[in-house]
This record gives C-alpha cells, structure tokens and sequence, in this order.
C-alpha cells in the first residue's frame, strides 16, 4: 500500500491503470460529493453518491441487504468509478476494489463550519437532495444538532477506524489522507492526467422499493 499524506511521495510510482476506482471517505460535512465530483470529472469516471442510494423518500433510509446489492450492481456496471460514502455496510466491500482511497481527514472545528455552513445554504436555496428529500429549519431543529453530535462521534471513529482498513488492503492501494486545501489540490493535480477510457455509463434501474 502507498499510503500518504502528501501525493508528491518520491518513493510512491504515480503511473496509472486504464481503469481508476476511487473510494472518497470523510466526516459529514468534509466536502465528500464535491471532491468525488471534482474527481469523476477529472478521470471521465462515473460519480457513484452513496447517499442518493441509502437515503428513500421521507428520509426513510432502504433496506440494508437491497442497498448492498444495489451498490454492488452500481460498481460493477462500469470497471471505473469514484464512489463517497461512509457507509460501514459497503466500505469493505468498496476498499477491496478500489484502486486508490482518499480520506478527507480536516480538523473537526472546520468540519463543522462547513456542515453548518452547507447545510444553511440548502435551505435557503430549497435545494433538493436525493428523492425529493430537502433540509429545512425542522430538520435543523429536531435532527440537525444531533446530527452534529453524530458527526463528532464519527470523526473520531474515522481515525480509528480507516487507518486498519487501510493497513489490511492491496500493496498496490494509493491512500491519499488529506488534512488541508493544499493537500487537496496537490491530489487533484495528481489525478488530472489520469483519464480513463469509459464506454457510456447507464445505471442500472433501482431494485429497493423507496428509490
């Protein structure tokens, strides 16, 4: 595994496959779907959002089992794919096939700022999300301040839970652990020149009945 903190590793070989399989990982609020958006564009890879396949209508999370199967069918409709998610569920299931894994490990005060920040955005736009789900002043009220507990509680768990998955992956994994904007940018320019030969990507039709 060439694990980094930095991507220009003089002793990491940055030649690439034909095909490219980057799992993105990060605290809620870490800026997860815009780097995977930013990736999938620079790779010419589809954008797998896990949320867009967990969360239902109403914010009715799908079964467990249909959503595992559906994100399998996802990755395996295309042999390149940038997916983000946390996920526990699928996140071996997705390390084992990735090719490279970029953790957004910022500090959690910024974390926070952003989630606040975002989620602040959202209701004034009225932004839709995923099946017609959208964040208003209720949500923020009765879930949102949880929801910031939980995204403390997951940070921490984050460091304890990524480096071992890591550690326990293929000699060939590249791990990005990115912890500012520099880091960040430095990685984007690694990807940049690492575009891959996609034939027209059609997800398959979901399976669980809330999507």
């Amino acid at each position: 595994m060439n694990a980094v903190d930095h991507p220009h590793d003089g002793n990491v070989d940055w030649q690439r496959s034909s095909q490219m399989r980057v799992l993105a990982l990060g605290t809620t609020g870490a800026g997860k779907s815009w780097t995977s958006e930013r990736l999938s564009t620079l790779l010419n890879a589809p954008h797998i959002e896990l949320d867009s396949l967990y969360w239902g209508e109403g914010w009715k999370p799908v079964d467990k089992a249909c959503f595992v199967s559906e994100v399998a069918r996802r990755v395996d409709a295309t042999e390149s794919w940038v997916a983000d998610g946390n996920y526990r569920s699928v996140r071996e299931m997705l390390a084992l096939h990735a090719t490279d894994i970029v953790w957004l490990d910022y500090p959690l005060p910024l974390v926070l700022w952003r989630f606040l920040r975002r989620t602040a955005t959202r209701m004034i736009r009225r932004e839709e999300l995923w099946n017609g789900n959208r964040e208003s002043v209720g949500s923020l009220i009765s879930d949102r301040f949880s929801l910031i507990r939980y995204s403390i509680r997951q940070h921490r768990r984050l460091r304890t839970e990524v480096p071992p998955l890591v550690a326990g992956l293929d000699s060939e994994l590249r791990f990005f652990r990115i912890r500012d904007r520099h880091a960040l940018e430095t990685m984007f320019e690694e990807f940049a020149g690492s575009r891959v030969k996609v034939g027209p990507y059609q997800p398959p039709q979901p399976i669980c009945n809330s999507l």
